[in-house]
């Protein structure tokens, strides 16, 4: 009698690598499970892989894994893996009566060149018949906006974690196989191995079809027309992504269109949400400040900005020579964000020319220049500051850029690492320098802005004509009526802030940019005095300028 899918012990497994096949990449990691799918849970098998010597992990492999060289240099050698594995699916294959081990494997065009590369290493036989679920899910559900693990686990109602690690991705593969079992007997009539083998022979449908989203249309009815922030949800509760809108209703039905045009986090992400959250708001300005702060209580998967992560404020000295995450001492300038570029700054204000390249550039160590290059545009750098302050330098450099209206990045710097080492020259390492310091001086008059309207009073105009006016206390919103602003020296506004309020008080700064381009009647009171005339529109739209 054959066996039911559903009883059938199956091997799941997942390969991590530096590339997609062996011919131009290295195992970093696999992972594997003795499965059914009639029963709950299972044990996961992990091993990682010792690079080959001379070998460096990618940066941005080891960004998606959460691997570094010190972890890889205890992993094993295949000699040593693959026999666990082989040992494992012959167990398997001899409770199913069959040759071969039924192997679960999700978009195993990956995974199969690596496996029989290790067959060929190792020398043992391969004794695996691969069922790639990707293909089992094209099949089932072609109208899917993404059919990835991540998306496809997630429509199932399963977390996948945001390092790809080879557990959580066997973990994913084994709920994808066994959600995928029942809707082959439900949807599609096939219920053994054979009739599976026979159903993915058929020839798909040519036709394309049109997205069709997890999401029911009746969580879309009763979307108010008015400024929110809005949730999406995986079945299990999960929240996926946190939304501004000026209008809910209008900003979450655009998601749902048929045909638009959509980036691929975002695809991934509707693949996933079936239930809808929102909060009303006063004004589009109160939402987009309520999203700040719901990101970073929730920290979503699919929200890249304004999650804390590894980021961080620090304080420093006027003369760029030190930093503290406290403002004490002579650490008055500030806040400030930039993470490496103030290791770079703080090298540079000591003057320490046997600072390693890399640090002083802040760039990684693979893309910095040999020391002789460093040294000689160092040495330039050094003789055009000449006895001028760092933030002097770097200050006059700004106020340059910004006559020759050179676009800049808006929040941190970006350095460009497509270019190797044997590009550097003393006046590439020159000009560097010179960005390093000119994003200092910029981020330091963004930390004076950001201290005056910790404190404030904004009030504008909406456009239906009502006046709304917001109360800023330590950088949260604490009323909705005018008033001036409590006097608070800048050291007493400094010790109030924290990497929320940084943030906050950014986004706040977005939207008064918003609503000046928009050309909305403002004031701005940042001090405690009546006679104190408040910031109007001309006045924030200089000072935006330079912040």
């Amino acid at each position: 009698m054959t066996t039911l899918l559903a009883e059938l012990d199956v091997l799941a497994l997942d390969c991590q690598a530096t590339a997609p096949n062996p011919n131009h990449g290295h195992l970093l990691e696999i992972g594997w499970s003795d499965v059914r799918a009639s029963e709950p849970s299972s044990n996961i098998e992990a091993e990682l892989f010792r690079l080959p010597e001379g070998t460096e992990l990618p940066r941005r492999v080891g960004r998606v894994t959460g691997l570094d060289a010190s972890a890889l240099a205890g992993g094993l050698t295949p000699e040593k893996v693959w026999p666990l594995i082989v040992e494992t699916a012959r167990s398997i294959a001899e409770r199913n009566h069959e040759k071969r081990c039924t192997t679960v494997i999700h978009f195993s065009r990956f995974e199969e060149p690596y496996l029989r590369w290790l067959e060929e290493r190792v020398g043992a036989s391969f004794p695996l018949r691969i069922v790639c679920t990707h293909a089992i899910v094209r099949k089932l559900l072609p109208a899917l906006p993404r059919r990835g693990l991540r998306a496809v686990a997630g429509y199932f109602g399963h977390s996948v974690s945001e390092l790809r690690r080879a557990s959580q991705h066997v973990a994913a593969t084994t709920f994808v196989w066994r959600a995928s079992v029942l809707l082959l007997e439900q949807n599609a009539g096939v219920r053994t191995l054979d009739e599976l083998d026979a159903w993915l022979q058929r020839p798909r449908s040519r036709a394309k079809p049109t997205r069709a989203y997890p999401m029911s249309p009746t969580k879309l009815t009763d979307l108010p027309n008015r400024p929110g922030v809005y949730r999406m949800l995986r079945g299990n509760g999960d929240v996926l992504y946190v939304g501004k809108a000026t209008s809910l209703t209008k900003r979450v039905r655009s998601y749902f269109r048929a045909r638009a045009p959509h980036a691929e986090h975002i695809l991934e992400m509707l693949t996933q949400a079936r239930e809808l959250e929102w909060t009303v708001t006063g004004s589009a300005l109160e939402a987009a400040l309520e999203e700040a702060d719901t990101i970073k209580l929730l920290s979503p998967p699919y929200n890249k900005a304004l999650r804390a992560g590894e980021r961080s404020i620090v304080f420093a000295t006027s003369a760029l020579d030190g930093v503290s995450e406290k403002p004490e001492g002579k650490h008055r300038l500030g806040p400030l964000a930039g993470g490496d570029l103030w290791k770079a700054i703080v090298a540079l204000g000591k003057g320490d020319v046997d600072t390693a390249p890399a640090v002083a550039l802040a760039v990684p160590e693979s893309y910095a220049p040999e020391e002789s290059i460093f040294r000689l545009g160092f040495e330039c750098f050094c003789s055009e500051l000449g006895t001028t302050s760092l933030l002097a330098h770097g200050a006059r450099l700004w106020r340059k850029s910004l006559e020759d209206d050179v676009e800049e990045e808006e929040f941190r710097l970006e350095m460009q690492y497509d270019v190797g080492a044997e590009r550097w020259t003393p006046e590439r390492v020159q000009s560097h320098l010179d960005d390093v310091v000119k994003r200092a001086a910029h981020l330091v008059r963004r930390g004076q802005w950001l201290c005056l309207l910790s404190e404030s009073t904004l009030v504008w105009r909406e456009p239906g004509g009502s006046e709304i006016a917001l109360v800023i206390e330590q950088g949260r919103v604490r009323s909705r009526h005018e008033r001036f602003p409590l006097y608070k020296s800048f050291d007493e506004r400094r010790r109030s802030f924290d990497l929320d309020t940084y943030d906050r008080l950014t986004v706040l700064t977005q939207e008064i940019r918003r609503l000046v381009s928009e050309d909305r009647p403002l004031r701005l009171h940042v001090g405690s005095s009546a006679t104190l005339t408040p910031l109007t529109n001309d006045q924030l739209r200089a000072r935006l300028r330079w912040i």
